[in-house]
């Protein structure tokens, strides 16, 4: 999603370079650098985007990419509001494009990607992950960096406010972000800030969700701030929110807001292009979008709020590129969703939504269409607990669409009609089709041919027993990383086996009847993700030697005729994750799980108690010499009969 915001820059960027011809050297070179930035922002999300649920660590650095991406397209976007064709042409018209640009363009933080190999990044984003969401104990006296312009992540030491008035000491800083902030530290905390003239962008995360985060000392806003993240309990907006003139991004978070119109407070605030407003709203008022006032809203998150209804404002948002209602109580969306011409993510995820109406067609833009719900009354392995919407007629006509969940194959006097619509959308990345028949095979496997961008999918048969047919599937598309199947397979695909960039695979409810299941796919050599559930119905899974080189985490779960399990020497010699699930006649730990020398977590659920027993330090297991290398060793029996 942040990918489309980049993109927008360089359509934007585009006519500076486009127009001036003989630009002076120096600043065409400046320029030049700008938009390789850009694109290196662009190549960088690309991969981030097929990669992101196979290393949660990305998040980090899509997170700042994408800040990054909205800050610069904030700053464009409002000079060239204000420039309009009145700057002129040539070299001087240029220059005074840039002259008007000013400060707005160094103040812009923009990954420097050059030289980078991204091959490297998955080890690197997985330790800034962990650094930002527990951010720094700043060091007694940081208040001497009188330079410093940006201050990211530190914690509110509970020290009676002193790192929060060193702060205040730091008068260059533009970006600041506070973790750990309690209630009584608000004052201090506003004291500083009222001293920070040139801050651009403000978050401030509370040390618990419940925590109140009291801004109210500040009499006035940072003059230059254009970024604002509040995640914690808010109860009303800060006083002199409205104020804020330059605010152009607003995100509020668990804020728990208590006004009767939250919005009342940001609805004159004339640059506000993005607003994030995700449970923070406890719903005894109604939201109202007043459109004319937030004419430049570009992206707006209601996630957790609590909506019944459309609300008819939103459609009046002619700019509105990202829409998210995620996780309200929304049933319906109303026809009128066809006037958001310029659309590009429409998140409708875990709504009561089931359907959508043809004037979705219209937003030739959009990217991104997600719309599915898990029932809550049934466990997430449940066979029917994922629903998703009704396919339209027509879908295929939405050729930008790159995510596609989840789409139920409509099988009401319609035949395989949807299934041949999918094999249109040639940009695809992402695609979840649930209620496939067995049928369906071959119009799927001719429809996925197509796809050659294809990242991620997900097939879910109509019903527990019902076989999915894949096997016409003459060659696996290219870029192909996550498969997830719910339903019969009896065997796996052929083409299985030269999936060579498969990370991640599930098999649910596949009913395996090979006498080597994983002989398809112990050579594949990215594979470092594998869960069997309910999906083998032979006795014994053996991990024959050098097999699953790479494979870092292996669950097993209801595997209902499995007695043994052997791990041979050379076997997965990366494994770090092993679950054990619900496998009722296992007896014993597998054979060589000592050769696991790199396992770090040992998850036994719900497994018998003769298994436990043998298993665990506390009843004294026989075979507990097997594990004691695993750092992480976590138990819960099931004694014999339950």
């Amino acid at each position: 999603m942040a990918e489309s915001v980049v993109f927008h820059l360089l359509a934007n960027f585009a006519p500076f370079l486009q127009e001036e011809v003989n630009l002076l050297t120096g600043v065409r070179d400046e320029i030049e650098y700008i938009r390789g930035e850009f694109e290196r922002m662009t190549a960088f999300l690309r991969v981030a985007d097929a990669m992101e649920e196979t290393d949660p660590g990305l998040a980090v650095w899509v997170k700042q990419v994408r800040e990054s991406a909205y800050d610069t397209a904030d700053a464009l976007d409002m000079h060239l509001l204000r420039l309009g064709h009145h700057c002129g042409t040539g070299v001087r018209g240029f220059l005074r494009k840039v002259a008007l640009l000013g400060d707005d363009l160094r103040l812009l933080t923009l990954l420097d990607l050059e030289g980078t190999q991204l091959e490297t990044f998955p080890n690197e984003l997985a330790q800034a992950s962990a650094h930002y969401q527990t951010g720094f104990k700043a060091p007694m006296g940081i208040g001497s960096l009188s330079s410093l312009q940006k201050l990211c992540s530190i914690e509110a030491n509970h020290d009676n406010g002193i790192v929060l008035r060193e702060v205040g000491k730091l008068t260059q800083l533009r970006r600041v972000r506070i973790l750990q902030l309690r209630g009584e530290d608000g004052k201090v905390l506003c004291s500083s800030l009222e001293k920070l003239k040139n801050l651009r962008s403000l978050f401030v995360r509370a040390t618990q969700v419940d925590e109140i985060i009291d801004l109210d000392s500040l009499p006035s806003p940072p003059q230059f701030l254009r970024t604002l993240y509040l995640v914690g309990h808010l109860q009303r907006l800060p006083r002199w929110i409205p104020y804020a003139f330059n605010l152009v991004r607003v995100c509020l978070r668990y804020s728990k807001l208590r006004d009767a119109d939250p919005l009342q407070s940001l609805q004159d605030l004339p640059n506000l292009a993005a607003l994030e407003i995700v449970k923070a709203y406890d719903g005894r008022g109604t939201v109202e979008l007043l459109a004319d006032d937030l004419r430049l809203l570009t992206l707006l998150d209601l996630e957790g709020t609590q909506l019944e209804t459309f609300p008819n404002e939103v459609v009046k948002l002619y700019h509105l590129r990202h829409l998210s209602l995620r996780r309200t109580n929304l049933k319906t969306i109303p026809k009128s969703i066809g006037n958001l011409q310029n659309l590009e993510t429409l998140d409708l995820k875990e709504t009561l939504v089931t359907e959508l109406p043809n004037e979705i067609l219209k937003l030739h833009r959009l990217r991104h269409l997600l719309l599915y719900h898990y029932d809550p009354m049934l466990l997430p392995s449940s066979f029917h607990a994922q629903t998703g919407f009704k396919a339209l007629m027509g879908i295929g006509s939405l050729s930008s669409l790159q995510k596609l969940c989840s789409i139920e194959a409509n099988h009401d006097n319609n035949d395989d009609i949807v299934l041949r619509e999918v094999g249109k959308l040639t940009q695809l990345r992402r695609v979840h089709i649930l209620k496939l028949r067995r049928e369906d095979g071959k119009v799927l496997c001719s429809s996925l041919e197509k796809l050659k961008n294809l990242r991620s999918l997900l097939v879910h048969a109509i019903q527990e027993d019902e076989i999915i047919d894949l096997d016409s599937l003459s060659s696996v598309p290219q870029h192909l990383r996550t498969l997830y199947v719910r339903g019969h397979l009896q065997r796996l695909p052929r083409w299985i086996s030269s999936a060579f960039n498969l990370v991640k695979v599930c098999l649910w409810n596949s009913m395996l009847r090979d006498a080597d299941p994983l002989r398809s796919l112990q050579g594949l050599p990215n594979l470092a993700y594998l869960e069997i559930f309910n999906a083998y119905d032979e006795e014994e899974l053996c991990f024959k030697a050098g097999a699953f080189q790479n494979l870092e985490t292996l669950y097993l779960g209801e595997l209902k005729e499995l007695i043994r399990v052997r791990v041979e020497a050379s076997s997965m010699p990366r494994l770090k994750k092993l679950s054990i699930v619900t496998c009722k006649l296992m007896e014993d730990l597998p054979s060589g799980i000592e050769y696991l020398t790199n396992l770090e977590s040992l998850h036994v659920v719900a497994m018998p108690y003769s298994f436990v027993s043998r298993v665990s330090r506390n009843l004294q297991g026989r075979d507990h010499w097997k594990v004691s290398h695993i750092r992480e060793v976590f138990i819960w029996g099931r004694k014999d009969g339950d």
